[in-house]
């Protein structure tokens, strides 16, 4: 019986193990704008080359604000759609109604995994200790005793604060959620409400903010002890562009952490979230 084909466009490292990943199952393919190397799956130069596929694979997050797929130059969700042959099934991560409208038009089935709450879960076990080790990297003090801001107790900001705490770490966590100020009081952190902490943010060593959404301006944070900034929120994040900028060097943009520092361990993640998908939707017959 012939191999399912599938094919992985775009991305980075984790990718490429991604392919590699599903070569076990299928006829891997990778097409992507890096210098990684697959391991058994086949690396092409052009999706021309690709005749029939069965899955396609896109990367987190697929397009960039100009609607050009990541990991490529110049590809965009038009140009992509109408290269891939009909009627394929497309697994990509914060897709627009305009990718879905694209992808319905030339045939495709398009799935977000990164709607997955598994997934999401998952992924943001790499994210937090990624951002610890920027935090490291970039500081001459440890973590035990220091003194850290978690702004948000999502996914990530639950994760983070734990981890920072295992560490010795002194954590305070800044939410406008009341349960999640709850929840983190009973974790044993301390805890600040949003509207306190932007009236008068507090003095700390380092400040983590997982909330995709300007809660600090310039004025705010103009006499704000604070030795570094560490953005994890996708854009706008949390600053304006005011308040960045008058951070200068104390802030760090740390997006895309997952790829960038665990790629093994985050293309396992996306793996195990395709495969679960594709069972979910009867196996790999279309």
């Amino acid at each position: 019986m012939k191999r399912k084909t599938s094919l992985v466009i775009g991305g980075d490292r984790r990718m490429v193990i991604l392919a590699d990943m599903l070569s076990e199952t299928f006829e891997s393919y990778v097409y992507c704008n890096t210098s990684a190397i697959p391991r058994t799956s086949k690396k092409i130069n052009a999706l021309s080359e690709i005749i029939k596929t069965d899955i396609v694979v896109l990367p987190i997050p697929s397009f960039d604000k100009n609607g050009i797929l990541n990991g490529t130059e110049n590809l965009s969700a038009e140009a992509l759609f109408s290269s891939l042959p009909c009627s394929s099934i497309i697994f990509g991560a914060k897709l627009s109604e305009l990718h879905r409208h694209i992808a319905k038009e030339y045939g495709h089935k398009l799935f977000d995994y990164g709607e997955n709450e598994r997934f999401n879960m998952y992924n943001a076990i790499p994210t937090a200790e990624g951002a610890i080790l920027i935090a490291m990297e970039n500081s001459e003090s440890t973590v035990h005793n220091s003194h850290y801001v978690v702004i948000g107790y999502g996914r990530i900001g639950k994760i983070l604060s734990k981890n920072l705490k295992s560490l010795g770490g002194c954590v305070t966590v800044v939410s406008r959620n009341e349960k999640s100020l709850a929840l983190a009081e009973c974790e044993g952190f301390n805890t600040v409400s949003m509207k306190d902490f932007c009236q008068s943010p507090i003095t700390c060593d380092i400040c983590f903010n997982t909330v995709p959404t300007v809660v600090l301006n310039e004025e705010q944070i103009k006499y704000w002890s604070c030795s570094m900034y560490i953005e994890l929120a996708s854009s706008p994040g949390g600053l304006s562009k005011d308040a960045k900028k008058s951070l200068n060097e104390r802030y760090i943009s740390a997006l895309s952490l997952p790829g960038k520092y665990f790629p093994q361990t985050s293309g396992m993640i996306i793996y195990k979230t395709i495969t679960d998908m594709i069972d979910s939707i009867g196996g790999y017959n279309k």
